[in-house]
C-alpha cells in the first residue's frame, strides 16, 4: 500500500471528524470531552463502503466501548476487488 495515500485518506478522516465534531450537541460533546482526556480513548472513522455510510465513533481501547457519535450516509463509492490482482 502506498503511504502517501494512507496519509491522505488519514487527513481526510481527521478534516472530516473536525466538521462532524462541529455538530455535536452538548450531550454529545460532553462524550468528546471525556474522550479527550482519557489516554485509552480515541476517536474512530468507521466507513461502510457498500452502503456509504460513515461513523464517528468514540472508542475506549482499554474497556471496549464504544459510543456512535455522529452518523453521515453518502453515496457508496464502487471499490474494485483486487481477486487475482498481484499488486495487493
Amino acid at each position: 500500500m502506498d503511504q502517501k495515500l494512507t496519509d491522505s485518506l488519514n487527513a481526510v478522516a481527521a478534516t472530516w471528524t473536525t466538521l462532524a465534531l462541529r455538530q455535536l450537541n452538548a450531550e454529545r460533546s460532553e462524550v468528546v470531552n471525556a474522550i479527550y482526556a482519557d489516554p485509552d480513548a480515541d476517536f474512530c472513522v468507521v466507513i461502510h463502503l457498500k452502503h456509504g455510510t460513515v461513523i464517528l465513533e468514540g472508542v475506549n481501547e482499554r474497556t471496549g466501548q464504544r459510543t456512535e457519535l455522529f452518523r453521515q450516509d453518502g453515496r457508496p463509492p464502487r471499490p474494485q476487488p483486487a481477486f487475482g490482482d498481484e499488486r495487493h
